[in-house]
C-alpha cells in the first residue's frame, strides 16, 4: 500500500514539473490577443465617454442657453402682465364701489 502512495507522489510531481515547464507558452498567443482586445474596447469606450461629454457641453451652451432667454423673456413678460391684470382689477373694484 505505502509504495503506491509514493508512485503517485513522485508521478504528480513530476506532472507539476512538466506542466511548469510549458505553463508560459500555453495560450501564450490567445492571451496576447485577449489583451490586444481589452485594449481595443477600451479605447472605443474612452472615445464614446468623450464624444458623448463634447456633445452634451455644445448642447448645454448653445440650445440650452436659447431656451435660457426665451424663458426669461416669458417671465418678463409674465410679470408685465400680472402687473397690469392687478391695475385692471383694482380699477374695476374701484368703478363697482364708486356706482353704488
Amino acid at each position: 500500500g505505502g509504495s503506491s502512495i509514493g508512485e503517485s507522489e513522485s508521478r504528480r510531481l513530476l506532472t507539476e514539473r512538466a506542466v511548469e515547464g510549458i505553463k508560459p507558452s500555453i495560450l501564450g498567443e490567445e492571451t496576447s490577443k485577449l489583451l490586444l482586445l481589452q485594449r481595443r474596447v477600451q479605447l472605443a469606450l474612452f472615445v464614446l465617454v468623450t464624444l458623448g461629454t463634447v456633445a452634451f457641453i455644445f448642447g448645454a451652451y448653445f440650445i440650452f442657453a436659447d431656451v435660457a432667454v426665451s424663458d426669461i423673456k416669458g417671465i418678463s413678460t409674465t410679470s408685465e402682465f400680472r402687473a397690469m391684470t392687478m391695475e385692471c382689477a383694482y380699477l374695476q373694484r374701484s368703478l363697482l364701489l364708486s356706482s353704488w
